[in-house]
């Protein structure tokens, strides 16, 4: 694991498991003294204690584990703490819608935890939740219906849970910004390396690229010294295969180390010198010794069809015309 991502996983740690765990227990423990000393209230008493019980255990289990274990647990964790909330908001959401803010602290914790979609998912969950609470609520009152507040209790409990939802907000704020600016931070690295590595790619293609260029030339001049040693060419069936197997190379490399110096192929560069091969025989007044089917067949051309063709591509004029102006200028 990278530095940055080490210290990211630190730093949600200390936030998500010592710092809001504790505080948490710390805010249950209060809300337990609140309810069973100041308002005797006996069932929010010991509702709160065990929740704040529960929740120290929770912490103490899960403390000493690495993120990567925490993180399945904290989903898991959220429910609880849904499930503890509902009945707070059965209770005296009425009295104190102030009861919701407490679940949209999960989206705020969730957003530096998971992804997007889940805290997408979360907020979604939560307004349906309120939405089921103000529906549901009407029948359920009845089982908290001697569990009641006056309006001072529900001024101080209102003025606690703006306090403490405040702090959380502003903690969870400040924390937000720390992870957000080594994600910024990791982006900017990591598009930074592959920036030099395209650059290293580059240039290690460029590189590669003139070395090849270079060998292709190289080989180019094996060929054309092989070509007017060997002078393979007057083989009729002189093929691409034989040319790489006399060099020991292969069909590729000759291909395009024919096509990088000519710009033409296998087949252009055998009949340029098969062509070349008849001149040289004309030039000698071959004709007057011999005919120009055996002209063309000690050149390696197998038909005249193909013989006539050809050498007018290469040379603009046919065998016969070429002959007859060779003649003139003696």
């Amino acid at each position: 694991m990278e530095p940055i991502n080490l210290y990211r996983d630190r730093l949600l740690k200390h936030y998500i498991i010592h710092h809001n765990m504790i505080t948490i227990s710390i805010v249950l423990f209060f809300y337990t003294w609140l309810y069973g000393y100041h308002f005797n209230s006996l069932f929010f008493f010991y509702y709160n204690l065990t929740a704040g019980i529960f929740n120290l255990i929770v912490y103490f289990y899960i403390c000493r584990m690495p993120m990567c274990k925490i993180r399945p647990f904290i989903n898991l964790y959220f429910i609880f703490f849904v499930l503890y909330m509902l009945v707070y908001a059965f209770c005296m959401w009425e009295k104190s819608p102030i009861i919701f803010a407490w679940l949209f602290l999960i989206p705020l914790a969730s957003g530096s935890l998971f992804s997007q979609k889940t805290t997408v998912s979360w907020i979604f969950c939560i307004v349906a939740l309120a939405i089921i609470t103000m529906i549901c609520s009407k029948f359920l009152y009845v089982f908290f219906e001697e569990t009641t507040f006056s309006s001072s209790d529900i001024l101080l409990i209102n003025i606690c849970s703006l306090l403490f939802i405040f702090y959380f907000l502003i903690a969870g704020t400040y924390f937000n910004r720390r992870v957000y600016k080594l994600s910024s931070f990791q982006e900017s690295k990591e598009t930074t390396v592959k920036q030099y590595q395209s650059i290293l790619n580059t240039s290690r293609g460029i590189v590669e690229n003139y070395r090849l260029k270079e060998q292709l030339k190289k080989l180019y001049e094996t060929i054309l010294i092989y070509f007017e040693k060997e002078q393979p060419f007057k083989n009729k069936d002189f093929s691409l295969i034989q040319l790489a197997d006399a060099l020991n190379t292969n069909v590729s490399y000759v291909s395009r180390a024919i096509k990088l110096n000519t710009g033409s192929n296998f087949n252009h560069l055998v009949n340029t010198y098969r062509v070349a091969h008849v001149k040289m025989l004309i030039n000698e007044d071959a004709l007057k010794r011999h005919s120009l089917l055996y002209v063309y067949d000690s050149a390696g051309f197998k038909h005249q069809s193909t013989f006539n063709k050809v050498f007018k591509q290469i040379e603009g004029v046919t065998p016969k015309t070429y002959a007859h102006n060779m003649t003139k200028h003696e």
